[in-house]
């Protein structure tokens, strides 16, 4: 199965290619980390239009998309057969505890959560990442989702940036 398949995902897995994806990964993840730890306490709570996210809620977003997204290629690596139902990241968003965690603890956590992911990636072998599963009705591959974890963090410390004014 080609990744273009996953057309909601086309996008996230265009911007990142196949070739040196490790090294892709740990540099990704080290600037993710940069930008989200020096994100300042007193812009967590900006949102830049009426109904959009504030900055730590787009942070929030990020750290669990995170958590799926590998959660799943680990799974899928090591053969798991069920499917992974999709998730709404607006559900998400509004049904945790945002505002009793401050920027440095998700910025902590997102850290913690790179350095599991470095070695969760570094330990599949070639022949598990390119295991087929089921994730969101759609047939995927870990790489697929290593991938679209790239891409998808790029797009909001993008938006964090351009549209928040917060990051490099």
């Amino acid at each position: 199965m080609s990744a273009s398949a996953l057309p909601h995902w086309t996008n996230y897995l265009d911007a990142v290619s196949v070739d040196g994806l490790d090294e892709r990964l740990s540099k990704h993840l080290d600037q993710a980390s940069a930008i989200l730890s020096g994100i300042p306490a007193d812009r967590v709570d900006y949102a830049y239009a009426p109904g959009k996210w504030t900055v730590r809620q787009l942070m929030g977003h990020i750290l669990m998309s995170h958590r799926i997204f590998i959660t799943r290629a680990v799974c899928i690596a090591r053969g798991e057969e069920k499917s992974f139902p999709g998730y709404d990241e607006n559900a998400y968003a509004e049904n945790w505890p945002h505002q009793s965690i401050g920027v440095k603890e998700l910025a902590s956590a997102y850290a913690d959560e790179s350095r599991a992911t470095r070695n969760w990636i570094r330990w599949m072998t070639p022949e598990e990442r390119a295991r087929e599963g089921v994730a969101n009705n759609l047939i995927v591959r870990p790489e697929y989702m290593i991938r679209a974890l790239i891409g998808h963090e790029q797009h909001h410390l993008n938006v964090l940036r351009e549209r928040y004014g917060v990051g490099l």
